[in-house]
């Protein structure tokens, strides 16, 4: 597995809200990523991001609901909290035209994952998936978060990578094999 070094830029939400989250997770079979990992990405780049500063600001979005989001190259399905912000699709544009770098999604899709690769739609999952998105819906649909805490790590996946990104004597390219977040 080869990783693009420095290319992913994530924000964390606020804890006090994924402390609200959690209890609606609690007594399910949806398996929740740790509450401390929970971001929101603003940028996965196709190349490394040099001298990368992160920003201090404190973003705000809004929440539009939960829902299943197949990610083309994690090649996973994953359970996301779909939020809209302005103020991340502004912090994305700037990331790409500051450091000359572009996403390797083709339109951007924010939001906060809330588990991975889950299991396929089987009836026992589509119920707690109903259930979950149902109450999460009914208390945070429209609700306003805050997104801070501005960092970069290194990602991995199905993006095809040159070797030559991450060591310049090799002209070797090869698959990222897994969508983890090294912070």
């Amino acid at each position: 597995m080869k990783i693009i070094p420095n290319n992913h830029v994530f924000l964390k939400p606020d804890l006090n809200f994924v402390d609200q989250l959690y209890p609606f997770l609690e007594g399910t079979i949806i398996s929740p990523i740790d509450r401390h990992l929970m971001h929101c990405t603003i940028l996965y780049s196709d190349k490394p991001l040099e001298n990368f500063v992160p920003s201090e600001a404190l973003y705000s979005a809004k929440i539009l609901g939960a829902e299943y989001w197949y990610d083309k190259y994690a090649q996973t399905t994953d359970l996301i909290l779909h939020i809209d912000s302005p103020a991340l699709l502004q912090r994305q544009q700037d990331i790409m035209r500051e450091y000359g770098v572009d996403s390797v999604y083709d339109t951007p899709y924010f939001h906060i994952g809330v588990s991975y690769n889950v299991p396929p739609k089987s009836e026992k999952y589509r119920r707690a998936f109903n259930s979950f998105t149902n109450m999460v819906n009914d208390f945070f649909r429209g609700k306003v978060i805050n997104l801070s805490h501005e960092a970069i790590g290194s990602s991995a996946g199905f993006l095809q990578v040159k070797q030559s990104m991450i060591n310049p004597t090799s002209t070797e390219t090869t698959t990222r094999d897994n969508p983890n977040l090294n912070t």
